[in-house]
């Protein structure tokens, strides 16, 4: 990737009429949206149209992908004796699923 930073930016491998444009083409080049879409534009002729369907399904791969991974999150274990025991649990629990679901989707386990 540095290697093609490099042919973009300083060697202006695209032919872009400024070093703004040269760093603007690269950042778009890491968008998702464009990156699942490169295969549909290209392959589309310039008079063909591109139909909405189509379209819309690499939109959806390309959300997917932006969709952060869930994290199984393990629960503290104990025997509870009382109501006091499992308030006190379930107020652990609450603060461990509140802190990892601050970051993206849990899974209790």
């Amino acid at each position: 990737m540095v290697d093609y930073r490099r042919a973009i930016v300083e060697h202006n491998l695209l032919g872009k009429p400024s070093a703004k444009a040269r760093k603007l083409t690269l950042a778009m080049a890491r968008d998702p949206l464009l990156r699942q879409s490169r295969e549909l534009v290209l392959g589309t002729e310039p008079s063909e149209v591109l139909e909405r369907q189509r379209f819309d399904a690499v939109r959806l791969a390309a959300a997917k992908l932006l969709e952060p991974k869930v994290v199984l999150v393990s629960l503290p274990r104990r025997t509870l004796h009382s109501a006091d025991e499992v308030k006190t649990w379930l107020e652990e629990i609450e603060a461990v699923l509140l802190a990892r679901v601050a970051a993206g989707p849990v899974i209790p386990g």
